[in-house]
């Protein structure tokens, strides 16, 4: 698992990154990977595609984590 971002770090959606099945499913990274999303954490990823901040808990930070190593979503200071 990755170190947290730093304060004042936001994540940003990698611009090749896709969301399918209603959202529920995302794919994107470099390799290509296909994440299957919960409801929990697909309404997380709204939150990150829209830019906003997202209220931090072990499942989302493990998410942030996966999607930020997998290069579908970057650091943004």
């Amino acid at each position: 698992m990755a170190a947290p971002l730093p304060g004042g770090f936001r994540v940003v959606l990698d611009r090749r990154a896709r969301r399918l099945d209603g959202g529920r499913v995302l794919l994107g990274g470099s390799p290509l990977r296909l994440f299957r999303l919960s409801a929990a954490g697909s309404a997380a990823f709204d939150r990150i595609a829209a830019g906003e901040d997202i209220d931090s808990s072990p499942a989302i930070d493990r998410l942030v984590d996966r999607l930020v190593e997998a290069g579908a979503i970057h650091p943004h200071p």
